[in-house]
């Protein structure tokens, strides 16, 4: 929030996923392995792919000049990785930058075809809704992040040009057209070939999105111990508390690699009286 106070309101979103199919992961798998059993290799492909993200956007101005940003690391219970980060740039954002640098469509298979293949791959969003109302992103029987967006011919700042092209990939049945893109910066995507979902932040409410990853306390989870001898028995008193670790998290945490980082740096000053 001092950054905030100072530089003012966070312009730009980020979530860069780590993709597990990257071939410096997939190449290193022995016979019968994924992914998930080797963390050592996830963790350390993901931490240097993270530092040249870091050297594109805050070195080689990739998305601007940003002179402020802040940024965390969230691990889904599947453990694929992912960092948030929010940036605040030199210069004020404009819809034309907007719409000729965060896109939110399917780009054309012909002319783009690396591009088209990454975004049918990683940045499509559902199908949730009415098509299939168990999606992880449902709440309450609606969509939380308002999918399918509406079709739009221009930008407006977050309201992203969504052509009614005609557009369209079809995926396990389902027709997705520019309504279900997430949005993405196409440099970035090239580069990484990762889910990188880059958009216009706009409020400050999104610094306490990004924190409370880190003051919200582990990850609990209900662990139960029974007796498969004993036919009555005491569920409520053998429940435990206990904290859930998962090996990434706890290789991550072994190889001292970062969780959050900020700039520029804050510090606090002890004023007495």
């Amino acid at each position: 929030m001092a950054l905030v106070r100072w530089f003012g309101k966070p312009e730009l979103f980020i979530t860069f996923t780590c993709n597990p199919r990257w071939p410096e992961i997939a190449d290193r798998l022995q016979q019968g392995q994924s992914a998930t059993d080797r963390q050592d290799i996830v963790n350390r492909v993901f931490n240097l792919k993270l530092k040249q993200f870091f050297k594109d956007l805050f070195s080689s101005d990739v998305l601007g000049n940003i002179k402020a940003y802040c940024w965390t690391l969230e691990e889904q219970k599947r453990s694929l990785k992912h960092v948030h980060l929010l940036a605040i740039r030199q210069q004020p954002l404009t819809p034309e930058w907007v719409d000729d640098t965060l896109w939110a469509f399917i780009p054309d298979p012909n002319t783009m075809p690396k591009l088209h293949q990454i975004v049918t791959q990683s940045m499509l969003h559902g199908p949730c809704g009415t098509f299939n109302p168990n999606f992880p992103c449902m709440i309450n029987r609606r969509c939380k992040a308002n999918y399918p967006k509406d079709f739009r011919s221009n930008t407006e700042f977050s309201l992203y040009a969504r052509p009614n092209d005609g557009t369209f990939h079809e995926k396990n049945g389902f027709r997705f057209d520019n309504r279900w893109v997430v949005p993405y910066n196409p440099w970035l995507l090239l580069k990484y070939n990762a889910h990188i979902n880059t958009e216009v932040g706009g409020s400050v409410k999104n610094v306490k999105y990004l924190y409370k990853y880190i003051t919200k306390g582990a990850d609990m989870a209900s662990v139960g111990i029974e007796d498969a001898d004993q036919e009555n028995t005491d569920e409520i008193t053998n429940y435990i508390s206990s904290r859930w670790i998962t090996a990434s998290t706890a290789t991550w945490n072994m190889f001292e690699f970062p969780t959050h980082g900020r700039h520029p740096p804050i510090v606090r000053l002890a004023v007495h009286e």
